[in-house]
């Protein structure tokens, strides 16, 4: 690892780690199986109002369907999954063909098909949604006029038809209401992984340049140039020779330690950024030159006095630091280059302490 790279020190996961793709398909397929308790339970249901109205053929429908469902989720459970995907089709498919024609159209039973548009979106390629998408609506139509065709096989009463009609409209504005709440939280997820990834440094979660430049801005902006501000630049002192000496796993875990110490010595509005590869550049703000060479000394002796690799307690660390106060008026990459000249005489001066200009 180069002591210079800021991501060098990020080494690949363990083979035998879980990966995060992984975790995030056992999460799908752990769904997929409680949505098929949860299709069992309503067909349950279904079984009682069909029984309650006189409909024999949809409550033996319902039970074969609570029968698919328990396949469904055993196949699920066994790791079988498209096969289990391929059932749960097959089931709302045909329990939505024969629902429709055996007590009618006005049902409702066909809402049901349109459940399939945004999992076939979601799951498919284009190229192959479309055609999809374009066969499920050439069965709707088609079952529509089959059942225009030939009736109702199993008539009930109008009370009883507007019942079901209420009770498959509910239950489909129900799963489309939960399908998109879960995927509205599914992109804010997405969204915060990515700014995460854009303004946080992998190895270390803190800040990194960029987003040190515009929380530094954001803060400068906030005071108006009127409250004082210290920059902190902090080196690993011969951190070269942990990584040669001990291998990269220990620098990283090294470097983590580093930066849980400069969190836990400065404050919530403080910015604590990664700037290299052992490098960390600290805005304290509120704070004049002599508060910040206190924090300073916090740091350092902080770092000094404790164990940094839990796998290597022996080792120790020691850091040099520079210190600068902020100027009125001028451009902040003008006061870390004065931060970097303080930090390279305590460097020439023997390294563990710290340099104010």
């Amino acid at each position: 690892m180069s002591a210079t790279d800021p991501t060098a020190a990020v080494q690949p996961a363990p083979l035998t780690a879980e990966r995060p793709h992984s975790q995030a398909r056992d999460a799908m397929w752990l769904t997929l199986r409680r949505v098929t308790v949860l299709a069992a339970l309503t067909d349950a249901g279904y079984f009682l109002l069909f029984w309650a109205i006189g409909s024999p053929v949809l409550q033996w429908i319902n039970l074969v369907s609570i029968a698919l469902y328990g396949l469904a989720w055993r196949l699920s459970r066994d790791r079988l999954h498209p096969a289990s995907v391929w059932l749960m089709w097959i089931e709302v498919l045909g329990h939505a063909a024969l629902g429709s024609l055996v007590i009618g159209w006005a049902s409702g039973f066909h809402y049901f098909l349109m459940m399939f548009i945004p999992g076939i979106a979601a799951s498919t390629r284009p190229r192959r949604a479309v055609p999809a998408i374009v066969l499920l609506l050439t069965f709707y139509i088609g079952l529509e006029r089959l059942c225009s065709a030939v009736g109702p096989l199993q008539p009930v009463s109008q009370l009883s038809l507007d019942i079901v009609h209420a009770l498959n409209v509910s239950i489909v504005f129900a799963i489309f209401a939960a399908i998109t709440i879960a995927y509205v939280g599914l992109m804010r997820a997405a969204q915060r992984r990515l700014e995460d990834m854009a303004t946080r440094d992998p190895l270390t979660r803190l800040s990194n340049r960029r987003h040190f430049w515009a929380q530094a801005e954001q803060r400068a902006a906030q005071g108006s140039g009127l409250e004082p501000m210290v920059l902190l630049l902090v080196d690993m002192d011969h951190f070269k020779n942990i990584n040669d000496t001990y291998g990269h796993a220990v620098g990283d875990e090294v470097l983590v330690s580093v930066a849980e110490c400069l969190r836990e010595c400065c404050r919530d509005h403080d910015v604590v950024a990664r700037w290299g590869g052992e490098e960390f550049l600290l805005l304290l703000t509120r704070t004049d030159l002599p508060g910040g060479l206190v924090v300073a000394e916090r740091i350092r002796a902080s770092i000094a006095s404790q164990p940094l690799a839990a796998s290597q307690p022996e080792l120790r660390l020691t850091v040099s630091l520079g210190a600068t106060q902020a100027r009125k008026g001028e451009a902040l990459s003008e006061g870390i280059a004065r931060a970097d000249t303080a930090l390279y005489r305590s460097k020439e001066a023997g390294r563990d302490r710290i340099t104010a200009v």
